[in-house]
């Protein structure tokens, strides 16, 4: 007996999200937030490349986009992975209005630190610095990245290529940016 495509990797998708949110001795293995995908937590599990490609260009947000500057494809098929790839690549080119962008991704790191920042680290005497969510530290340099692609890969579509820091970084440098 077969099923649709739909049905399965929706099937699949809930399986793999049991198995990473599983409770162990040391508390949930990973949470996995499913209201961060196309049309929030009441939305589909799966959609088609097309249905995707749809949403990438006409309802995400600059946090979406954000996200897509890390996006990659693990596993699957070639065809689909290179679809997706140039998806990918396509979406990190369009043109965007500079202040706008700025405004967005500055908003986002706030709330970002304002929810994952242990409160008071900063504050302390002396103060302690947190390696990830800290001002400064990890994160904000993640943000400086996927902003600088998300600004200028419509000008230099080098910068769209690779979707980890060191290779981006490695690609504004030879941009002169």
């Amino acid at each position: 007996m077969s099923i649709d495509n739909t049905v399965f990797y929706t099937r699949l998708g809930q399986r793999i999200i049991h198995i990473l949110s599983a409770h162990t001795p040391m508390g949930d293995l990973y949470e996995v937030d499913m209201r961060l995908r196309p049309s929030g937590d009441s939305g589909p599990l799966v959609c088609s490349l097309q249905a995707f490609a749809d949403y990438q260009y006409q309802r995400a947000w600059t946090w979406e986009h954000q996200a897509i500057v890390r996006a990659r494809v693990v596993a699957g098929e070639t065809q689909l992975a290179k679809g997706f790839d140039d998806l990918r690549r396509s979406v990190l080119c369009l043109p965007r209005e500079a202040q706008q962008l700025r405004a967005d991704v500055v908003e986002m790191r706030r709330k970002m630190r304002e929810h994952l920042l242990p409160a008071g680290l900063e504050n302390r005497d002396p103060p302690i610095f947190h390696l990830k969510h800290g001002s400064g530290a990890i994160v904000d340099i993640e943000f400086m990245v996927q902003y600088a692609v998300l600004a200028w890969a419509e000008q230099y579509p080098a910068l769209a290529v690779y979707s980890d820091n060191i290779r981006i970084l490695d690609a504004l440098a030879h941009e002169g940016l």
